[in-house]
């Protein structure tokens, strides 16, 4: 079973597409986080109270209302997707459940998805 949390945070970057930088501008990015596992005898996959602040503690905090170029040199979607799994993977393990994937949406029609194997 897959359970699915939604996220967003704000944030600026420019991104450098060959030699030359795009002007720094922003986003409200939506982060989708889900998670496989069975539910326990309380029915959940995971506490949501828990989770949630989980992911704004280790990912919402240090990325909302940032310049995402002083966390990452190189600030795409996708860099950004594979460090919120490498961020998460193990704490949500912690949880007895397994990170089955990141979603981190640009804009509501541009998104990268990052699995396990992306690592």
């Amino acid at each position: 079973m897959e359970l699915t949390s939604e996220f967003k945070f704000h944030a600026a970057h420019s991104v450098k597409i060959g030699d030359k930088s795009e002007p720094v501008h922003g986003h409200t990015f939506k982060l989708q986080i889900t998670v496989e596992g069975k539910p326990d005898e309380e029915g959940f996959i995971v506490d949501f109270t828990k989770f949630k602040k989980l992911i704004t503690e280790k990912i919402i905090t240090k990325l909302n209302h940032r310049n995402l170029n002083e966390i990452f040199p190189q600030p795409t979607v996708e860099n950004i997707g594979l460090w919120v799994f490498k961020e998460l993977k193990e704490p949500v393990h912690n949880f007895g459940c397994k990170l089955k994937e990141v979603r981190v949406f640009e804009t509501d029609s541009d998104w990268v998805t990052v699995r396990e194997d992306d690592l």
